[in-house]
């Protein structure tokens, strides 16, 4: 195993690393790790997208922070992804917020989207929405 001195992205002690993690040992935890990964694979897309990309971890996990872990846009939920607020803005600090998959669904489709499937649902429309979706398991299928 190769062995290379690294410097922490959190503390910024230097430390000897045999891994691509920047966190040393006193930092290491699974969560910030996590946090690390979900954070590199989102500037590695705004790079991609020729966005501006510098977020640090200590700037993400404050921002976590900030939300307890819970999702900017609803509260109620815990977040699971790193929304770019403002798109051409990239990542940044103060255009990145945490959302959770429904919030981030009804951003990106729009609530109006998520209010015409209601009310076409209570017009008759769309059938059976909910079955359609969610199919009832038949036990008389199992043989």
């Amino acid at each position: 195993m190769n062995k290379h001195s690294s410097l922490c992205v959190l503390c910024f002690t230097t430390f000897e690393s045999s891994t691509s993690y920047g966190i040393c040992s006193n930092c290491y935890g699974r969560d910030k790790l996590r946090e690390f990964d979900r954070l590199e694979t989102a500037l590695h897309a705004a790079r991609r997208a020729h966005l501006p990309a510098q977020l640090t971890l200590i700037e993400w996990i404050s921002i976590i922070n900030d939300f307890s872990g819970y999702c900017a846009y609803c509260l109620v939920e815990p977040f699971d992804h790193i929304e770019m607020v403002m798109k051409e803005r990239g990542m940044v600090k103060g255009n990145v917020a945490p959302i959770c998959r429904s919030c981030l669904t009804h951003r990106r489709d729009g609530w109006a989207t998520a209010v015409e499937r209601v009310q076409r649902y209570l017009s008759g429309e769309e059938g059976d929405l909910v079955a359609k979706r969610f199919p009832v398991f038949d036990e008389s299928e199992v043989e």
